[in-house]
């Protein structure tokens, strides 16, 4: 078990053994996509450990609940619905409000004390994101909008995958990987990780080599700039620039806890129109932009795809150490996991957060 969960609760440990690491706290994690809560469609998801539904009011309020109906138990993602803006349970028809309160019972008066939990809220980028904090408190910040104008749709895909949400973040920072596993070269550090708050920033600059991935049927190398933003242990953004190609890319990763050792891995993207199409193949200046758009994006998808995947085995089998033997070239890991530790209860900071 990789988060110390027990019985249906999560358990904290002050000197977390090998491989096992403390919950995630104040942290916003993805949901579901807002397109996912369109024609009061009901959303059931597995959320840190917890079965929530997520849907929308009739004011176009996006909540997300506890699943489990507070009046004999029922799962209302299993066979429950949206009426009215709120959840109605598939049981005896009771419904919930984006509050969590009881605002309905078939025949009788709501019973005074019937609610459930209704977790923090917050849409931005297409994503609907929940905050979890182990004592409840509100949020004291959220992950900003950087804008969808002039952008793609959202192109997205899903993996759930053994781990932990420190461990996917943890690779921005950690420059050394991205040539033993991915195959960059000359890997630079533009500009230092900036931490504020619970916003940590950087920027990278390398070469790509057109041996490996989806790019290497092209035969050519190129430059890439990245800029890194990560907002907690569930969001991260990647802006990717490749000049020679006059191409740019919003990457999104997301990942969201569910039984205590998984993730729920969601990457997600969008593309700005290609500048220099005939730089990545002759002839695609000549393709309608809307259409040469959805073959970048589609693309883009798959060449991150790829490189996500090759990390899936180191994150499934590897351990923790509190205490790394780094080498010079490792990148601010450490910076990093002095960032990661207001994530954690105060009694917790074990496992990935280093002391």
């Amino acid at each position: 078990n990789l988060y110390g969960f027990s019985g249906g609760q999560w358990v904290g440990e002050r000197s977390a053994p090998a491989g096992r690491c403390p919950l995630a706290d104040r942290c916003w994690f993805f949901v579901c996509y807002v397109d996912d809560l369109r024609n009061e469609q009901l959303v059931s998801r597995t959320f840190m450990g917890i079965e929530v539904v997520a849907f929308r009011d009739e004011r176009g309020r996006a909540a997300v609940l506890d699943a489990t109906c507070p009046h004999l138990g029922a799962h209302m993602g299993r066979g429950g619905c949206v009426k009215n803006g709120s959840v109605e349970c598939p049981f005896h028809r009771f419904r919930f409000g984006i509050d969590g309160k009881c605002n309905h019972v078939p025949g009788a008066e709501p019973p005074r004390h019937a609610r459930t939990r209704s977790w923090p809220v917050h849409e931005a980028e297409g994503l609907v994101m929940a905050y979890h904090a182990v004592n409840n408190p509100e949020p004291t910040w959220k992950i900003p909008e950087f804008g969808i104008e002039g952008w793609s749709q959202l192109a997205h895909h899903h993996f759930r995958i053994k781990g932990h949400p420190q461990e996917t973040t943890e690779n921005c920072v950690d420059s050394a990987h991205l040539i033993t596993i991915h195959g960059y070269e000359d890997v630079e550090q533009v500009t230092a990780p900036a931490i504020e708050g619970a916003h940590l920033s950087g920027a990278y600059r390398m070469q790509r080599d057109s041996r490996f991935g989806p790019l290497g049927a092209l035969g050519i190398k190129f430059e890439v700039d990245f800029q890194v933003d990560v907002w907690g242990l569930g969001h991260s953004t990647v802006q990717i620039r490749i000049p020679r190609l006059g191409l740019h890319i919003r990457l999104l990763t997301l990942s969201t806890p569910s039984d205590g050792e998984h993730i729920d891995l969601h990457v997600a993207l969008r593309v700005k129109p290609l500048q220099k199409p005939g730089k990545l193949l002759p002839g695609l200046q000549l393709v309608p932009e809307r259409w040469l758009t959805k073959l970048v994006l589609e693309f883009a998808k798959a060449a991150y795809c790829h490189d996500i995947r090759q990390d899936f085995f180191i994150w499934e089998n590897k351990q923790v150490l509190t205490r790394p033997n780094l080498a010079r070239n490792d990148g601010p890991v450490m910076q990093y996991r002095r960032y990661c530790q207001q994530f954690y209860p105060s009694s917790d900071r074990s496992g990935l957060a280093a002391e």
